[in-house]
């Protein structure tokens, strides 16, 4: 679908919602509360750690798959119906 990059002056979760808004779309506004996917202070914590780790998380939000990881890149994947 897509992908995005972060860097350090935003929050990674920030990041993901516009990311998501811009793939689908729809207005940030429009789209539900990211923490409705998933624990967002926990993802923070994990993917802001040493950049040079392999750790990817993925989860769904929005009507769309979002993988996050250390190396600051957001890829977007459509949910597979």
């Amino acid at each position: 679908m897509s992908e995005a990059v972060w860097c350090g002056d935003t929050e990674p979760c920030v990041e993901i919602v516009s990311a998501v808004s811009e793939a689908t779309g729809l207005p940030s506004t429009r789209l539900p509360p990211l923490q409705r996917s998933v624990d967002v202070d926990a993802l923070e914590a994990l993917v802001s750690g040493d950049a040079s780790s392999s750790l990817r998380i993925e989860f769904e939000y929005a009507g769309v798959v979002v993988s996050v990881g250390r190396d600051g890149v957001i890829a977007l994947d459509s949910v597979d119906e």
